[in-house]
C-alpha cells in the first residue's frame, strides 16, 4: 500500500503519468481477468452472440481496469489502515482494511486476495458490506436483460475514460 500512497500523493507527475502509473500497479495487483469473467452472468454469456462475447472479453478488461483506477483514485489521499486478515471459506483471504474519512468517520473496506499460480491479486472488494462485485454483476444483468447485450456494451464502452481503451 505504500508503493500506492506515494503514487498518489506524488505532486510532482502529471493526473496523466499517475493514471497510467496507478493503471500499471493495479494490473499487476487485481486479477482483471477474473473479474471480468465474473461480472457476466452465465444467462447472458450463454445468449450472447459470438461477436457480442468477443466485444465483451475486449471491453470488459478494460472496464474493470478504470473501474479500479478510478475507484482506488478516489480513496486517494486518505490512508487505509489494516485492522485484520482471515481466511474465507472458499479459501480466499479477506483483508480488512478501515479508511478514515474526511469527516473522520470510519469506512470499512474488505479486499477479497485470492492465490493464483503462486501469485495474490485481488478478485473483489466492498465498502461497508456493499462488494463491487455483486453490485455491477446486478447493474450488468439489468441493462442485459431490459435494454439487451448491444445496450450493455455501449454501456461499458461509454464509461471507459479516453486514452483507456487502446490501452493493453
Amino acid at each position: 500500500t505504500q508503493e500506492l500512497y506515494d503514487l498518489i500523493e506524488n505532486k510532482e507527475i502529471s493526473e496523466t503519468d499517475k493514471r497510467a502509473a496507478l493503471s500499471t500497479l493495479i494490473t499487476e495487483n487485481v486479477n482483471i481477468d477474473a473479474l471480468a469473467r465474473i461480472l457476466l452472468a452465465r444467462e447472458h454469456r450463454k445468449n450472447a452472440t459470438a461477436s457480442q462475447i468477443e466485444q465483451y472479453d475486449n471491453l470488459s478488461k478494460k472496464y474493470v481496469l478504470d473501474l479500479f483506477v478510478s475507484r482506488i483514485g478516489e480513496l486517494g489521499k486518505r490512508r487505509l489502515k489494516i485492522v485484520d486478515a482471515m481466511t474465507s471459506r472458499r479459501g480466499d483471504i479477506i483483508v480488512r482494511t478501515h479508511l478514515k474519512k474526511k469527516d473522520g468517520g470510519i469506512v470499512d473496506v474488505d479486499w477479497r486476495v485470492r492465490e493464483r499460480n503462486g501469485a495474490l491479486r485481488v478478485i473483489n472488494f466492498s465498502a461497508n458490506g456493499v462488494s463491487l462485485v455483486v453490485t455491477k454483476r446486478a447493474e450488468f444483468s439489468s441493462i442485459a436483460a431490459n435494454d439487451g447485450f448491444d445496450a450493455l456494451l455501449q454501456v461499458m464502452s461509454d464509461s471507459i475514460q479516453p486514452g483507456d481503451a487502446n490501452s493493453q
